[in-house]
């Protein structure tokens, strides 16, 4: 059906395949705007209607592990893994990290710096990260040479573009980071006081 048509007609390409008697057994991610508003398990019989013609061929033994994600999604799960390489980096290049926090809080300006032909941007998919680093390797070390320190475990993604811009890098040491949190609570509460006593 035109469903079925749509669904396939945007799936991603086969991410591994493996022979398995006469067919194969694949593990397939399909990413459709057909998904919006349709249960996992209607998603999935979607596709497996549209492969309906290799499966009883047997030229398709099995989908053992089928992922069927909106395009949202889909951009969420790519986001969400660039941001845990982009971690891996820092952890690698900064000793002794206790907490680690990268927030993506683009917005939109990669792709405009981009296209508009100002260069301010080397990739339209680049991302602005507001970044937290806590390790006690900061004891003793001025603020600037603490973010050289990130920036430079980020290098090739910042060279590259797929990092834009970190608008919000902090880089604390432990007791500055649980003095900061403690701020936090006491502002929180302190709002919540305010609020309570308006409401009475």
């Amino acid at each position: 059906g035109s469903a079925s048509s749509a669904a396939i007609g945007v799936s991603s390409p086969w991410l591994s395949s493996g022979a398995t008697g006469a067919g194969a057994r694949l593990r397939l991610e399909v990413v459709s705007p057909s998904f919006e508003a349709l249960k996992p398990i209607d998603r999935q019989r979607l596709v497996h209607t549209a492969l309906r013609e290799e499966l009883d061929s047997g030229a398709i033994h099995a989908l053992p592990q089928l992922t069927t994600l909106t395009p949202a999604q889909w951009c969420r799960r790519v986001a969400r893994r660039r941001i845990e390489r982009f971690a891996a980096s820092v952890r690698r290049v900064v000793p002794g990290v206790e907490h680690l926090d990268i927030e993506d809080l683009t917005d939109g300006h990669a792709v405009d710096g981009f296209y508009d032909g100002s260069r301010r941007s080397l990739d339209p998919k680049g991302l602005e990260l507001k970044v937290t680093v806590v390790s006690s390797t900061f004891e003793g070390m001025k603020p600037l040479a603490r973010q050289q320190l990130v920036q430079e475990a980020l290098g090739p993604e910042i060279l590259s573009g797929a990092i834009h811009a970190l608008p919000h890098l902090r880089t604390w040491t432990p007791s500055q980071w649980r003095a900061a949190l403690e701020k936090e609570a006491s502002a929180s509460g302190t709002t919540k006081a305010a609020l309570g006593c308006a409401r009475l």
